[in-house]
């Protein structure tokens, strides 16, 4: 509901700001769907951990800290490996598969290799040009199943 109201309100102001913005209508539906795959994702990462925690606050603690590495660490890591490549095999070859190896850069990618917008993201346009965006389709479809496959069994081991 966050979602649809958000994306819908997004809508409502570039239509009426633009008449021709409607043009976009099955960008933002795109957007939309694979916006609640990647929600799905973190839910069910959150509720995996919070499975495995045996306090609240730990559970908050270790999803934040979840978080921050996959939206922050994770790219900043592959940043300084590509610093440190210079070009080589790692930024050819290994780089492209490891942005899918994030739900929130996969998310990133396909949004950008399906749509107009990646001369508006200039620093993810050569990934999302180099990985094929039914590649960033898979992983965004996978990704909610393993979450919530890791958080179910996870409550069946905590669960009698």
């Amino acid at each position: 509901i966050a979602v649809a109201a958000g994306y819908g309100v997004a809508a409502i102001a570039a239509i009426v700001t633009d008449p021709n913005a409607s043009v976009g209508f099955p960008a933002l539906i795109r957007l939309f769907w694979s916006s609640l795959l990647l929600g799905a994702t973190f839910l069910g990462i959150g509720y995996g951990i919070s499975a495995m925690a045996r306090r609240p606050g730990a559970a908050a603690g270790l999803v934040i800290g979840l978080w921050l590495v996959l939206i922050v660490l994770y790219d900043l890591g592959l940043l300084a490996a590509i610093v440190a490549d210079d070009g080589g095999n790692f930024t050819t070859q290994y780089f492209p598969w490891l942005l899918l190896g994030n739900p929130a850069d996969a998310f990133r990618i396909y949004n950008l290799a399906v749509s107009d917008a990646t001369a508006a993201a200039a620093g993810l346009t050569g990934a999302a040009n180099s990985i094929p965006a039914v590649h960033a389709l898979i992983s965004i479809l996978v990704w909610p199943v393993v979450a919530s496959t890791i958080a179910w069994l996870t409550f069946r081991r905590v669960t009698p």
